[in-house]
C-alpha cells in the first residue's frame, strides 16, 4: 500500500509539473497580430474572435452615411438634424462607423482592389471612382481623408447605393448600416405598406423598400456580401433581413459589441 501510494504521489507532483510548465508557456505566449497597412493607432486588435476575415480580388465597401447613421436612439438622431454639420460627424455611431470603415481598409489582403461607396438618399464611389490597389497606401489614406469628410445626413437609399455597386461588379461587398432602407429608386407608392409623399416610413414598408433593392440588383448575386449591422431602435426586421441576405450569398452578418472596433 506504501508503494502504491507513493507512485501515485509521485505521478500526482510530475502531472503538477506539467501544468506549471503549461501555464508558464500560455502566459509567455503572445499572438502575431497582423501588421495595418495604414497607420491607425486607435484601432487595436480585440480580445475575442470576430469571424469577419477581409478577403477578395475586388472589394467593395458600402457605408450608409444617412442621418440615423449618427446615434443609436431616435430621438437623438431627429435632435442632431437640425445641427451642424461638425454635430453631425461627432455623433457617437457616426465615429462608430467610420472606425468600422478604416478597420476594414487596414485588413484589405494583398493583390486585390478596393473601392469605397457612401450612400444617403444619392450615392457616390470615393476616390473619383475608381478602384484602388489594396498595397496603394497613398490611395488608401487619400479614400479614408475622403471618409472622415462624409457628413452623415438625409435618407436611406440602400436600392442607390447598390446600383453603384453593380457598375463596379465587385467579388465581395461589406455594409456598414444601422437598419433596413427609408427610400427606394422604385415609386414607393408601388410597394405594400408605402405611401407616395409619407412623413413616416412604416415597418412594412421598409421591409418592401429592402426586398425590391435586392432583387433589383441581379449583377451583385454572385458577390459574397457581409454586413456590419450597427442598429438603430425600432427596426426589430433588420437583424433577420440581413442575414437572410448575407447568408444567401455565403457572406457573415455580424451585430458587433458596442465597444467594437
Amino acid at each position: 500500500k506504501q508503494n502504491k501510494l507513493a507512485n501515485l504521489t509521485r505521478q500526482i507532483e510530475q502531472e503538477q509539473a506539467r501544468k506549471a510548465v503549461l501555464e508558464q508557456e500560455i502566459s509567455n505566449f503572445k499572438p502575431q497580430k497582423p501588421a495595418d497597412l495604414l497607420e491607425a493607432p486607435s484601432i487595436g486588435e480585440e480580445e475575442y474572435l470576430l469571424g469577419l476575415k477581409v478577403e477578395g480580388r475586388r472589394i467593395a465597401i458600402l457605408i450608409d452615411r444617412s442621418a440615423s447613421m449618427t446615434d443609436e436612439l431616435l430621438i437623438d438622431v431627429i435632435t442632431r438634424k437640425v445641427k451642424s454639420n461638425v454635430d453631425k460627424k461627432n455623433g457617437p455611431k457616426w465615429q462608430r462607423t467610420t472606425r468600422v470603415a478604416k478597420w476594414l481598409l487596414n485588413r484589405l489582403p494583398e493583390n486585390g482592389k478596393v473601392a469605397v461607396v457612401a450612400f444617403n438618399n444619392r450615392a457616390r464611389i470615393l476616390n473619383k471612382g475608381r478602384w484602388i490597389s489594396t498595397g496603394d497606401q497613398e490611395g488608401l489614406n487619400s479614400v479614408i481623408n475622403e471618409i472622415d469628410n462624409l457628413v452623415p445626413t438625409g435618407a436611406t437609399n440602400l436600392q442607390m447605393g447598390l446600383r453603384k455597386l453593380t457598375s463596379l461588379s465587385p467579388t465581395n461587398v461589406y455594409v456598414i448600416t444601422d437598419g433596413l432602407p427609408t427610400q427606394s429608386i422604385t415609386s414607393p407608392g408601388r410597394l405594400s405598406g408605402c405611401r407616395q409623399n409619407a412623413n413616416t416610413v412604416s415597418g412594412k414598408c421598409r421591409l418592401n423598400l429592402f426586398k425590391t433593392s435586392i432583387l433589383n440588383s441581379p449583377a451583385l448575386f454572385s458577390a459574397k456580401v457581409n454586413v456590419i449591422l450597427l442598429p438603430l431602435e425600432g427596426d426589430p426586421d433588420a437583424a433577420a433581413e440581413y442575414w437572410n441576405w448575407t447568408s444567401s450569398t455565403g457572406g457573415l452578418l455580424l451585430v458587433p459589441a458596442v465597444g467594437w472596433p
